[in-house]
């Protein structure tokens, strides 16, 4: 069976947004995707969030030729009246036109973890070291190049 599309207002904060998984508000427009499928005999639905700036036009849709605009006036029902409002149309015809590009998470680089743990290690191991005694021997937590970073790090 076919996926169906609806638009509401969050009726509360704890639904999360499938595309950038940041919390949807309460009150904010958000589009769900509901799908069923059959499980064991039983037919199980699940409905899937999105904010109207995260949702991107679905493939098999734009194969058939869909629009955001016949989109939003064909296959996206809205049970709750969110139309009615004045604006709200247009509104989420231009977050769909714009691609689903709107708020997802930033990506970090695999160097800046590891710049971010470099200066972590280094913090660690200074602390360690401001800790321990001259009369006592070094750390055997500690490597010889890290102590010399950390040297470095402290100049």
């Amino acid at each position: 069976m076919p996926a169906k599309y609806h638009i509401e207002e969050a009726k509360s904060s704890r639904s999360k947004c499938k595309k950038c998984k940041e919390p949807i508000g309460k009150g904010e427009l958000r589009i769900g995707t509901t799908t069923e499928r059959d499980a064991g005999g039983d037919s199980v639905s699940m409905t899937s969030w999105h904010h109207i700036c995260c949702f991107a036009l679905p493939r098999a849709l734009k194969r058939e030729g869909a629009t955001p605009s016949s989109f939003v006036e064909e296959d996206l029902d809205d049970p709750n009246g969110v139309f009615d409002e004045e604006g709200n149309r247009e509104k989420v015809i231009t977050a769909i036109t714009a691609g689903g590009g709107g708020a997802k998470k930033k990506k970090v680089k695999a160097e800046e973890k590891e710049g971010n743990t470099f200066i972590a290690r280094i913090k660690r191991n200074s602390e360690v070291i401001s800790k321990e005694d001259e009369d006592d021997p070094p750390s055997k937590r500690i490597k010889k190049e890290e102590r010399k970073e950390v040297q470095l790090y402290e100049k």
